[in-house]
């Protein structure tokens, strides 16, 4: 539910159109890739960015760019309104976590940025 208010409040604020039930719906289908035991240990500013990163690159493999970076820049929002200053706080877990969500979001970048050059 966190995580949800997370993604809808951010996606809202950049004018992104996901609706409060999609993202639930997106949260709920995300987190049963990741153990019962581990879920609630992502916390929920996790779970809204690994959400979002999904987004953003189911957007760019449909080469939807616009909501691609639409998408991207509520990552971005999320980060620094959620994550940054705060990463002390993360236990070993989230801090494995946040690495491998970034990480795997880094090529997602770089072909966003493609794409946006690309396009002029």
């Amino acid at each position: 539910k966190k995580a949800s208010d997370i993604v809808f409040e951010v996606a809202s604020a950049k004018g992104a159109s996901l609706s409060r039930d999609y993202i639930a719906t997106l949260i709920h289908n995300f987190s049963t890739y990741i153990p019962e035991t581990d879920a609630w240990k992502r916390g929920e500013k996790l779970m809204a960015i690994w959400t979002l990163t999904n987004i953003t690159a189911y957007a760019l493999d449909q080469g939807d760019i616009e909501n691609a970076r639409v998408y991207f820049a509520c990552v971005k929002t999320v980060i620094e309104k959620h994550i940054e200053g705060q990463v002390a706080s993360l236990n070993n877990y989230q801090t494995k976590a946040l690495t491998m969500i970034l990480h795997n979001f880094d090529p997602i970048v770089a072909k966003l940025k493609e794409e946006l050059k690309r396009r002029g």
